[in-house]
């Protein structure tokens, strides 16, 4: 990425922080005159998909809107909804100056029920490489249309979450330097991979200096001896949290006064007092290349409501003694692969080489208040 004149630079649009960081949304319009729609931009889906409710996107109140006769779609995500439905070109426009003309807008006319009943109208899919859900259309991805309005040299997303604030942003085309510090660190994506994928090669947890790789490891503060190979991870932006082997993860909260692995949501939780003690954890990619800070403050996802856990429970109340909060780091278990979401893309500046498949990180100042 070369240095440009910061007026030359990449343009923005909000990322707003929604239920304590349980998604970031960004407005997007869609159709002549504008139907502006508030989305999630998911690094780990190809489409675009938009809800057709009321008060959303209506094809029919769009001049520059073509129904695609025989054209369908659906999908099907991994905790089980699934939304299917028609095909539309229209434009999309993300910024006054990256309008996508002619896009395909996968209109949901069916939805499971969280879906439906979802204060969320849509996604930008940006995955590396992941072809449309489309079928009787030969569909480009949204990341590919975004892609090639951009001048070829300009060709990068820039992710700049911001914890439990709507102050964050994505930025289309180079980005401005005072957004991150030091260099950005770049990594080949997986050829051929349909997802931002990297490889962790070893944790740290607290502030200890030596990491803990297959064949173990140990020394330094709080540093788990737990072993485990190195494994591949999806950068997911429309994934709350951090899911990594089960091992990882409880070689992070063993040592966490009161966390425990509840049977209840098959997840850690741990007392929400102890959230200021919450050791830091550190995520190594590649060969010793970059380390990946997570502080310890974001390793808290929020407390569980009493509500939903009887929801959850079929009714059992909890019986905890004190307030309990969700980790934000999890077991990737049931998952084909380790994700690391939302948690750990706030703690950080990425940066998606939309031309060149790379993935960039760098550090940025955080505000742990």
């Amino acid at each position: 990425m070369r240095m440009k004149k910061l007026a030359d630079l990449g343009e923005e649009l909000k990322a707003e922080s929604r239920f304590g960081d349980a998604f970031f949304t960004i407005e997007v319009a869609v159709g002549t005159p504008e139907q502006k729609l508030p989305m999630i931009l998911d690094s780990a889906s190809a489409d675009l998909p938009g809800e057709e409710k009321p008060k959303v996107y209506d094809p029919s109140k769009s001049s520059t809107s073509d129904i695609i006769p025989g054209a369908e779609w659906s999908v099907y995500y991994a905790d089980g909804n699934q939304a299917s439905g028609s095909v539309a070109l229209d434009t999309i426009t993300l910024t006054p100056s990256l309008q996508l003309p002619n896009s395909t807008v996968q209109i949901a006319n069916t939805t499971s029920f969280y879906l439906a009943t979802s204060t969320i109208t849509g996604l930008i899919g940006m995955a590396r490489a992941l072809p449309s859900t489309i079928r009787g259309w030969n569909a480009r991805t949204v990341r590919a249309q975004i892609a090639s309005a951009l001048p070829l040299d300009e060709r990068f997303l820039g992710i700049d979450l911001k914890a439990n604030s709507s102050e964050g942003a994505y930025i289309f085309g180079d980005v401005d330097p005072r957004a991150y510090e030091g260099n950005i660190t770049w990594f080949e994506g997986e050829d051929p991979g349909s997802f931002w994928t990297v490889f962790v090669t070893g944790v740290k947890v607290g502030g200890g200096s030596n990491f803990t790789k297959n064949g173990g490891g140990g020394g330094g503060d709080r540093t788990s001896k737990q072993r485990f190979d190195p494994f591949a991870a999806i950068v997911d932006t429309a994934t709350s949290l951090i899911f990594l082997p089960g091992a990882v993860a409880s070689a992070y909260w063993v040592d966490v006064p009161g966390a425990r692995l509840d049977a209840t949501f098959d997840s850690w939780i741990f007392p929400c007092s102890g959230t200021e003690e919450l050791p830091a954890f550190t995520v190594e990619i590649g060969d010793g290349e970059f380390e990946a800070l997570v502080p310890g403050k974001y390793m808290n996802y929020g407390e569980i409501d009493e509500d939903v856990f009887k929801r959850v429970g079929s009714g059992e109340e909890p019986g905890w003694d004190e307030a309990m909060c969700l980790g934000g780091l999890q077991s990737s278990g049931g998952l084909e692969v380790a994700i690391l979401g939302d948690v750990f893309v706030k703690s950080l500046f990425v940066v998606l080489g939309l031309e060149d498949g790379k993935i960039g990180f760098a550090r940025k100042k955080l505000d742990l208040k």
